[in-house]
């Protein structure tokens, strides 16, 4: 048992009581500190070699104002620190982290638990490395550090060129899962039978998904099941699977889309629906489109962020069954024509974003714009219309009928 996979924002003391009661010794996910680091370089330095320690090996926790005993490691007492302006604290450390750590960390936060005794206890938490490897630049140092069980060690050659192997394996698993997903959905053998029409897929996969200790029950998601639906629905029916659960909306014996959620974090939403053209042209209507897509992406970010999923997450959009689809509409400022304006190919993989750190989801339009752009390129258009610089503004579009 650990801090690690609890949500950062619902610690409170009762968990830093529960690891004292249970004896939980330092290790390779938790460290154990009575005091925040002096301002002098020696602390400095040491600081920044514990944060490059934990980020290498895999991530974890250093919590504040807990005693330990030095010997075996285990947790004493919960003393506290006293923390009088936590505002200039926090500037400082993450000051010293951008600065002093390559490549930068992204993703790490910190949180602190008011006791009862009148002081606070801080927890920082710190993600596994997107990167492989992060080295100490700060006082000359340039070294590598890893953290074993309770110990910190200079990482040797063969150490660090397997982090950065590892690192590039992890990205590739989980482009080939969404490579595998978007093959099976292209032969309508999802989660759920699909109503004819293009497909959009989204994927939302964390790295090292196929870690079974980053695993969540289903208990966890299901609570979350009323917080999103596919993308352009709310999901009616819910079932569970082998994999995980998920809601869905059927129309007589097919689905018009479904939102599964995975034992492994990861989340497949599908739509049919976001497609919808009550005249069956072969093109696509571009606010609930992007409408739709925005506010998707949004929710699932947050039950992201809600179930405490470890960064960095593999954003994924694919539009099946797209080729010979365009956008068709006239504006103030935009002019439609149809010559080649349409996609041409049948499986539209869209840019994928990777999410390094949750602050960069907001605001998600501006977030996603890739994405959204991708559409407007396929069809032909050099930018997207909707988009003034990285800022989204709805238009009065006047859609083609002929």
């Amino acid at each position: 048992m650990d801090l690690v996979g609890k949500s950062l924002q619902t610690l409170s003391e009762a968990d830093l009581q529960l690891l004292i009661s249970l004896s939980i010794s330092e290790n390779s996910k938790i460290e154990y500190k009575q005091q925040l680091p002096e301002k002098h370089n020696d602390a400095k330095h040491e600081f920044l070699k514990d944060i490059c320690a934990m980020v290498n090996g895999g991530g974890g926790d250093i919590v504040y104002g807990i005693g330990e005993d030095r010997k075996s490691g285990k947790p004493t007492s919960v003393f506290g620190i006293e923390l009088k302006n936590w505002d200039s604290e926090s500037r400082h450390w993450k000051q010293l982290i951008d600065n002093g750590i390559e490549p930068r960390i992204h993703g790490w936060d910190c949180r602190t638990i008011e006791l009862t005794c009148g002081r606070v206890a801080l927890v920082l938490r710190l993600p596994q490395s997107i990167y492989g490897a992060h080295q100490v630049v700060a006082f000359d140092d340039y070294r590598f550090y890893k953290r074993v069980q309770a110990s910190r060690h200079v990482m040797t050659y063969l150490e660090i060129q397997t982090a950065l192997l590892f690192a590039d394996a992890n990205l590739k698993r989980a482009r080939q899962l969404r490579d595998e997903r978007v093959s099976t959905l292209a032969n309508n053998s999802g989660y759920q039978i699909l109503h004819q029409g293009p497909i959009l897929a989204l994927h939302l996969i964390p790295i090292g998904f196929d870690n079974p200790e980053r695993n969540r029950s289903l208990t966890e998601w299901s609570e979350y099941l009323e917080l999103a639906g596919p993308p352009g629905l709310t999901g009616v029916d819910h079932r569970y699977t082998v994999d995980g659960i998920m809601t869905f909306k059927k129309r007589d014996y097919t689905s018009l889309g479904y939102l599964h959620l995975g034992r492994s974090g990861v989340i497949e939403a599908v739509s049919t629906y976001i497609f919808r053209n009550p005249h069956n042209e072969r093109f696509w209507r571009i606010d609930p489109l992007e409408e739709g897509l925005i506010r998707s992406l949004d929710d699932y970010v947050n039950l992201l962020k809600k179930q405490n999923v470890q960064l960095p997450v593999l954003l994924s959009a694919t539009i099946i069954n797209a080729q010979g689809y365009s956008l068709h509409f006239r504006s103030n400022t935009v002019i439609e024509d149809k010559l080649d304006k349409y996609i041409d190919r049948q499986i539209l993989q869209l840019p994928e974003i990777l999410i390094r750190d949750w602050q960069e989801t907001e605001p998600i339009a501006k977030f996603v714009k890739p994405l959204i752009e991708g559409i407007w390129n396929s069809c032909g258009w050099s930018t997207a219309a909707s988009y003034e610089g990285n800022e989204r503004v709805p238009k009065d579009w006047i859609y083609c009928q002929d």
